[in-house]
């Protein structure tokens, strides 16, 4: 058995009576067992022989939907993300494809192995369906000899030597590196043109010891090192925990691992090397003997490793936080669409994994029948026709394949919270049983009117309707993005009120952050901004209109529009015939990094949402909030959120009336004011901060789901 097994499950006997392990054979793998633990699975990729990778994989992929159907757990420790030498590449991506939707946890080592594991498993914005944990690695059972050092720097490379390791190159780069009395000791079997090649190296400083190290040679050699080198980028060396086993400090090359590394061992034990921000390898090998090491070793005990496997086996540990969205069109990924959907999803997912859950994300948008048949920009016109009929059909379809598609997705793990971002007829919640899952709907619009009044692409009026306050009655908790949409559901559910709250739309004021203040320039043209998707609503086209009437009462300005959508070519047109040339810019879709910078080089934005045909103006502006988080003053037409934030900053003058001109002349003038005021700017961002971050919003949702969940639980007892 592998080391690393044998420490952890010997540890694991020694402390959980009840706990049975049993090896990998045919008999155990399709046995009654109750966890079905995978080690190093990509190694059947590293055979050479089709036939053994192929029969083993089957193997493997049988059992474990063994376990699945079984409704047991499937726990991966992924040390590697994927074989460090494959041989079969459509194998590998099949292997993938399979296993995993088969597995329930993933144990990983590192937090930057759990982003390279998602990066590779879960390719663009796709959520992995298992529930990740991190693990650290425990101490191998190994001993340094007290052997005296002098002279030079000894650097040990130990291990399998490979092609993916680049250790000619090292060699070279370590030979202009060095020291006269430093030496490199090489040692390992493997790949036998690559020794030859290291032993041709024309260096008496370096030391080829070209077969497998025996137990008492390794520890001699450790005993001679004063560092153990790293050599590969990849993430997840086992050298390097057995390095620290032995009290050995190790060279790593610079990566976002090896900065993961020194943050939870500490620069005394891992000495980063290299591009791009790494200690140069001179500098480095100068600094193994600077820094005395601490006297124990940095890793944790294997009883503590133990218990924290066993929280996995049994399930205990974070609680699960399921947060779907079963509208086909909306996506999370770059190229998204939706981009205002996008950022409300992925920040209130991106806060719940600072929480105390375990999220798990599931967007309808990302499954390739949705991608490649059902999405668009939401704004198509579809009529009461046949058509439209059509449509709804297929929404009544997809809201139960989707729900369904969920349920299954999950069976192993019922999640303690759902979160469903509601869709138009969807509800991804109708297979959860109550008493096991806490019920929470987002409301971001009553969707049966706007598609109806708005977007004019439903039919079942009616019965769109009836499903979608139906969906609000059954839940535990609907969270209303403001004031104005609490009081539009309770129109419809008057009884509803004690369970709506109202949490309006925050930002990500990470990526929201102007990093230098832009000063207006007294005599250079004011730079105008306005992003998003170009509707009708959003009242671009009316602004340009504004600026061509009023131009000679303004300063000279410019005005970047980032975005499309359907009223693109009428604000165009409008440009075009009304305004200078250069004068209006038109982006089109940008990256959201792109976007920032744009913003950062602003001086006043425009956020001016119209009333809405059938109702109030009831969204909470998301634009509005990552505005003034890169402290842009923000002319806006009312809302509750503009008018919270503003009467807490004493702005109020941003605030304009719609449809009057000398409304919105004196906001952009009071706006132009402030913008020249970098004090000014800086309160407006710590307000954002301090109050309207994601974090900030789910907080306020987490403390309501507590609160409720607990008298739920005390109810049904």
């Amino acid at each position: 058995m592998n080391e690393f097994n044998q420490n952890l499950y010997d540890a694991l006997e020694e402390q959980f009576e009840e706990l049975r392990i049993l090896e990998a054979d045919p008999r155990s793998l399709f046995s009654r067992s109750d966890v079905l633990h995978v080690h190093w699975p990509e190694d059947f990729l590293t055979r050479k022989n089709t036939a053994a990778a192929v029969a083993r994989l089957t193997v493997l992929m049988s059992s474990a939907a063994w376990f699945r159907l079984r409704g047991r757990k499937v726990v991966w420790t992924a040390h590697n993300a994927q074989a460090h030498e494959s041989h079969h590449p459509r194998l590998a991506s099949a292997y993938k494809a399979m296993f995993r939707h088969l597995v329930t946890d993933v144990v990983h080592l590192t937090s930057h192995g759990a982003r390279v594991v998602d990066s590779e498993w879960w390719p663009g914005q796709e959520s992995p369906s298992w529930t990740a944990h991190t693990i650290e690695h425990g101490p191998y059972h190994v001993v340094r000899p007290e052997i005296p050092r002098s002279g030079g720097v000894r650097l040990l490379a130990l291990g399998q030597i490979r092609p993916y390791k680049n250790l000619v190159e090292f060699a070279h780069q370590w030979i202009d590196s060095a020291g006269a009395a430093d030496e490199l000791v090489i040692a390992g079997g493997g790949d036998e043109e690559l020794i030859s090649a290291l032993e041709a190296i024309p260096d008496d400083r370096i030391e080829v010891i070209g077969h497998h190290i025996g137990a008492a040679e390794l520890q001699k050699l450790l005993g001679f090192a004063d560092a153990l080198v790293v050599t590969s980028k990849r993430h997840n060396s086992g050298l390097v925990y057995l390095a620290l086993s032995a009290g050995v400090p190790v060279l790593v090359p610079a990566s976002e691992y090896a900065r993961g590394l020194t943050d939870s061992y500490g620069s005394s034990w891992i000495v980063e090397y290299g591009e791009p921000k790494g200690k140069s390898l001179c500098d480095a090998i100068k600094s193994v003997r600077v820094e005395p090491l601490p006297a124990e070793s940095p890793l944790k005990p294997w009883a503590s490793i133990a218990g924290e496997y066993m929280n996995v086996y049994t399930g205990s540990g974070r609680r699960r936080f399921l947060y779907v969205s079963g509208a086909p069109r909306v996506s999370v990924r770059p190229e998204s669409k939706t981009p205002g959907p996008r950022s409300h999803i992925l920040g209130i997912f991106t806060s719940v994994g600072r929480s105390q859950y375990q999220g798990q994300l599931v967007v309808a948008g990302e499954c390739r029948l949705a991608r490649r048949y059902l999405q668009g920009d939401g704004t198509e016109s579809a009529g009461s026709g046949a058509l439209g009929l059509v449509r709804d059909l297929v929404r009544l379809v997809w809201r139960v394949g989707f729900a369904l598609a969920v349920r299954v997705r999950t069976c192993t793990q019922t999640p303690d919270v759902i979160y469903e971002r509601y869709g138009l007829m969807q509800d991804a919640a109708m297979f959860f049983r109550s008493s096991e899952t806490f019920d929470v709907v987002e409301c971001n619009g009553l969707f049966y009117r706007e598609a109806a009044s708005d977007r004019d692409n439903l039919s079942l009026k009616s019965l769109a309707r009836r499903l979608e306050l139906a969906r609000y009655e059954r839940a535990d908790l609907v969270v209303a993005v403001s004031e104005t949409m609490r009081a539009a559901l309770l129109e419809d559910l008057p009884e509803a009120s004690e369970k709506i709250v109202v949490v309006p739309n925050g930002v990500d004021v990470g990526l929201f952050d102007p990093e230098e203040w832009v000063d207006c320039p007294i005599d250079g043209p004011i730079r105008m901004v306005w992003t998003g998707t170009l509707v009708e609503w959003q009242g671009v086209a009316e602004f340009l209109q504004f600026l061509a009437r009023r131009r000679d009462q303004l300063p000279e300005f410019t005005v970047d529009i980032i975005g499309d959508g359907p009223d693109l070519a009428r604000c165009k047109e409008i440009a075009s015939n009304l305004l200078e040339d250069g004068q209006c810019v038109f982006h089109g879709r940008l990256s959201q990094n792109e976007v920032v910078s744009v913003l950062r080089t602003s001086h006043i934005a425009y956020c001016g949402h119209l009333r809405l045909r059938d109702s109030a103006m009831y969204h909470s502006p998301l634009k509005l909030y990552e505005y003034l988080a890169m402290g842009i003053p923000t002319v806006t037409t009312l809302s509750r959120d503009a008018a919270k934030i503003y009467g807490d900053l004493s702005i109020g003058d941003l605030i304009f009336e719609p449809d009057i001109d000398n409304s919105l002349l004196s906001s952009i003038e009071f706006a132009i004011g402030i913008s020249k005021d970098r004090s000014w700017r800086k309160r407006i961002r710590e307000e954002v901060v301090q109050c309207h971050s994601w974090d900030a919003r789910f907080r306020s949702i987490e403390r309501e789901i507590c609160a409720r969940s607990a008298k739920k639980v005390s109810s049904n007892e």
